[in-house]
């Protein structure tokens, strides 16, 4: 069954208001998700600019330590605390004596960092306390009682080669780290969708991409030892 050319201008009328319709709702939402990643791109680069000074600074003073003063600091003189010897055995005994007799000892003198690692014998016992900021060290002698500490500080050059590297940093900076890899992460995904939208550019963008891509994996097979 054939339709006659009345019948189908109007059919054809309504093929293209819906091609335009549907053509004016995708330009639309085309400009609503550029936007709104235009709109992150700028939040996320606002929240990481900070992040990405300190990281790219700390990054130079990491692989060119020579370039700065190392500034190391000396140990200071060593603190003396008395302990109990009931209290010092008693603890001892305890299910957990390294971290039980930290806590003692951090409430007696001052200590630098945070409670590593206990070495018990039978005549002594030492403890280890490291950090972003610092060591301490303490040797303590069961017959006595007597506990020796002594504080090493860290220089501010070593303070941020170990937050760079998140090395002793806690918990607490680790977590600062992973969440500001995922926010450059996340802002370099939307800046790389942005591309998308500078059609004139595009075709210019994503050879740079290669070429960024295929120059890195170059160096660090050719080039690396």
């Amino acid at each position: 069954m054939q339709l006659s050319r009345a019948q189908v201008k109007p059919l054809r009328g309504v093929f293209d208001t819906v091609a335009k319709s549907w053509n004016s709702l995708t330009s639309i939402k085309k400009g609503t998700f550029y936007r709104f990643s235009r709109m992150w791109h700028a939040y996320l680069s606002a929240a990481a600019f900070i992040v990405l000074i300190f990281f790219s600074f700390s990054g130079i003073l990491l692989n060119h330590p020579e370039w700065f003063n190392s500034g190391k600091t000396e140990t200071a003189a060593p603190v003396t605390v008395n302990l109990s010897l009931e209290t010092l055995e008693d603890t001892l005994a305890a299910d957990l004596p390294g971290p039980a007799l930290a806590r003692i000892i951090e409430d007696e003198a001052r200590v630098i960092g945070a409670f590593k690692a206990a070495d018990i014998s039978n005549f002594d016992v030492t403890l280890r306390y490291t950090g972003v900021k610092g060591d301490t060290l303490v040797f303590i002698d069961r017959e006595t009682g007597l506990a020796e500490i002594e504080v090493e500080p860290a220089s501010l050059t070593s303070i941020i080669h170990n937050l760079h590297r998140g090395k002793e940093a806690g918990a607490v900076w680790k977590a600062i780290i992973d969440i500001s890899a995922i926010i450059i992460l996340a802002m370099s995904l939307v800046g790389f969708v942005l591309f998308l939208s500078l059609r004139l550019r595009l075709a210019t963008s994503m050879k740079v991409i290669a070429g960024s891509v295929v120059g890195l994996g170059l160096i660090i097979w050719l080039l690396t030892p």
